[in-house]
């Protein structure tokens, strides 16, 4: 299979603010975990695995929606689409096994899954410097000061009932409140709460005597809005956060795929389905995570002489910025592949099987399973063997005491 190299090299830019959802740090001042931003060498980045594992979930997306009926005919083809297989079932493959399987399924060899190396290369796009750092002049000589170039949202999730206790709702959501206010997430908030029900005679809710009572448990009265083990919740509370960039921010993105023009084809299957979605990072529901991106592509030579040359360009717009162009603009070569891919998914990809390479995961599941089983059975034949050998060594014991009475 002849294959080529080529090279998409731009930007991806969030029009509406980029975030994580992952919570990493600590504020020490104020004791919480918020989520913050992904960084490497001091620069903030959207990682590699984050974009590989959005665009192939797209790709795979795209090519199903391609069939009246689902094409992937088990969870593990389900897993191996999307991610790459179930880990500790990859096969060693022998000489000429792997590239029959590269034949019958482009997207794993384009992607690859466990025990097949893929032949795309994506890596971190790089953004913005995290801190800025400047240096002023004191009156005991230069200082530096340091601001992070990262926004955070801070908050505090305030309870409506308190801000305004004439709103007008059912009677019942006043004496179901009082439990929300003793109803923490540990273990033993949970045991106080229903210590007093049971001492309140209350088969519902429980509700304090004079209506604002917290109740006593034998470790002594709980202070209201402490937040540890035992002590009581309140409500109205802040939390941590998260950071985010700023609208607009943009990250450099180079990356690579060194495989056949069928593999190429499958990657626009990638594009083609991002573009429907284009979102990375978290909090959606803040409307963040929208992103653009523009690459322009290059193919290297076959003499090695010769600098890559430029054969076209693939843009992605989520029109949170631009409402006048496309969704996905190609040119040059990379309309070529998208043409060609379109074609081959009218057709309904003939010649690619989606689930090839699930027979090997499955082999290998078998032969772990079997030995599961042959381990059990081993182990309950022992067992036997050895209550069977207690019990005649009891009945032995039986009848030597036997004799000794009778003696």
């Amino acid at each position: 299979m002849k294959t080529m190299t080529v090279i998409f090299d731009g930007s991806i830019t969030a029009p509406m603010g980029y975030a994580s959802s992952k919570s990493s740090k600590t504020d020490r001042e104020k004791n919480t975990k918020y989520q913050a931003l992904p960084t490497m060498a001091g620069q903030f980045i959207i990682p590699g695995e984050q974009l590989a594992g959005a665009l192939r979930r797209a790709g795979m997306d795209d090519i199903r929606e391609a069939f009246l009926e689902d094409p992937l005919t088990s969870v593990l083809s389900f897993y191996q689409a999307r991610v790459g297989g179930v880990a500790g079932f990859g096969k060693n493959y022998k000489a000429g096994e792997m590239s029959a399987l590269r034949r019958a399924n482009p997207l794993v060899s384009l992607w690859g899954k466990s025990g097949v190396r893929g032949h795309l290369g994506l890596g971190h796009a790089v953004g913005p410097v995290t801190e800025t750092v400047t240096v002023l002049q004191g009156k005991d000589g230069p200082y530096k000061r340091t601001i992070s170039n990262a926004d955070r949202v801070q908050g505090f999730r305030s309870d409506d009932l308190s801000r305004d206790p004439e709103m007008e709702v059912p009677m019942d959501f006043w004496r179901q409140r009082e439990v929300l206010k003793v109803a923490g997430k540990s273990p033993d908030t949970a045991k106080q709460v229903a210590t007093y029900a049971e001492k309140a005679d209350f088969f519902g809710f429980p509700l304090p005597v004079d209506g604002d009572a917290t109740p006593e448990v034998e470790s002594g009265e709980a202070e209201e809005g402490a937040t540890e083990s035992g002590k009581l919740t309140n409500i109205q509370n802040g939390y941590g956060g998260f950071e985010y960039l700023p609208n607009s921010t943009q990250f450099a993105h180079r990356f690579s795929v060194t495989g056949t023009e069928m593999e190429m084809l499958m990657l626009m299957a990638s594009f083609r389905g991002f573009a429907s979605k284009p979102r990375l990072g978290g909090h959606w529901r803040h409307n963040l995570g929208w992103v653009d991106m523009q690459y322009t592509v290059y193919l290297r030579e076959e003499d090695l002489r010769l600098a890559p040359r430029e054969v076209g360009t693939l843009t992605i717009n989520s029109h949170l910025d631009d409402l006048n162009t496309p969704a996905l603009e190609t040119s040059g070569m990379v309309s070529e592949w998208m043409d060609a891919y379109l074609s081959l998914r009218q057709q309904g990809f003939p010649g690619m099987d989606i689930n090839a390479g699930v027979e090997d995961e499955y082999a290998v599941i078998q032969a772990n399973l079997k030995k599961i089983a042959s381990d059990v059975r081993k182990e309950t034949e022992k067992n036997k063997g050895k209550k069977a050998a207690e019990k005649g060594s009891v009945q032995q014991d039986n009848g030597r005491a036997e004799v000794d009475h009778v003696a």
